[in-house]
């Protein structure tokens, strides 16, 4: 049975695949006259991966097409995403009007559903950032509290406080840390990370507050900004109570390797010595397997002890 027209396109598309500049130009001339959403979508994904700045007037012709009754002509923005995603190598100062309206742009679904959306929101504001620093981080400061932000992502606030973090801009990430409800564990995370400069009396209380979070991932970008503070050597504890207490093994061997990389003595110290009293059979291989990475003589000979008590050597 042959096949329908929209298939025999995809199939050349993808057969083009050995030869990247055919495949291209193929792609640019179905980008113009192209209607089916699928089509439309593996075409800017080819265009996406060559960019060419011969193809910016009619990737900009098509979002203000797109965007102009966005909810009719592109329900849940997929293909004004792909358009963003494909025109990213290629913006200059003066589209930042359209990645600014891009970055603010909300169109609720039925279903209330917003996921591409909210990662378009996240694109646009990256985009920002590579345009104007400056106009992203204002935009970022709002991002970072909206109120659609993606249950499954993050995003766009996610993207928000990377970009805040990246600019030494704190104060958003603290507020969101102590003001905001119904936080995305992603994004306090990124919050947290990016606090490496943080005055340690109001460390002393975000340790408190997030300490015994249950989110795995809370937890990490928690241990993540202790390894970088300065005055993250003070809450070995911290670190060790958990080491001691966690049944996850994948994390325990996360944040033990990333303290006996971490170049922070102290930390690590207060590591070798907490491990003596370790009893769990699969913490103790974990252990040795990666006692050989410690550097420097104190902590070696620390490291020695720990596996004398326990009558191991790693070969």
């Amino acid at each position: 049975m042959p096949k329908n027209p929209r298939e025999n396109r995809l199939q050349r598309l993808k057969a083009l695949a050995d030869d990247p500049r055919e495949q291209a130009a193929y792609a640019r001339n179905l980008l113009e006259t192209e209607k089916e959403k699928q089509v439309l979508e593996a075409t800017l994904r080819v265009l996406q991966d060559n960019p060419d700045p011969g193809n910016r007037p009619l990737l900009l012709d098509l979002y203000r097409t797109y965007a102009d009754n966005g909810p009719k002509r592109d329900p849940g923005m997929y293909l004004r995403a792909a358009l963003l995603r494909a025109l990213r190598p290629l913006t200059r100062h003066a589209d930042l009007a359209l990645v600014e309206q891009a970055a603010l742009t909300y169109e609720l679904m039925p279903s209330r559903h917003d996921a591409e959306g909210a990662e378009m929101r996240a694109l646009a504001l990256s985009i920002l950032n590579d345009l104007d620093e400056k106009v992203a981080g204002y935009y970022a400061v709002k991002l970072l509290v909206d109120r659609t932000t993606s249950e499954m992502s993050g995003e766009p606030a996610l993207t928000a406080a990377k970009i805040l973090a990246d600019q030494r801009l704190t104060l958003p990430l603290y507020q969101y840390l102590v003001g905001t409800n119904d936080k995305a564990p992603e994004v306090v995370a990124a919050c947290l990370r990016g606090l490496e400069s943080l005055p340690e009396t109001l460390l002393t209380k975000l340790v408190a507050d997030y300490r015994f979070n249950g989110s795995e991932i809370v937890l990490l970008g928690l241990f993540d900004l202790l390894l970088i503070h300065p005055q993250g050597k003070n809450f070995s504890n911290v670190l060790t109570g958990f080491l001691a207490t966690t049944g996850s093994f994948e994390l325990y061997r996360y944040v033990a390797l990333a303290l006996i990389t971490s170049g922070k003595p102290e930390l690590l110290a207060g590591f070798l010595e907490g491990v003596k009293a370790e009893n769990d059979p699969l913490k103790w291989e974990i252990i040795l397997e990666l006692l050989p990475l410690i550097q420097g003589n104190e902590l070696k000979a620390k490291a020695a002890e720990v596996q004398q008590k326990f009558g191991k050597t790693k070969p």
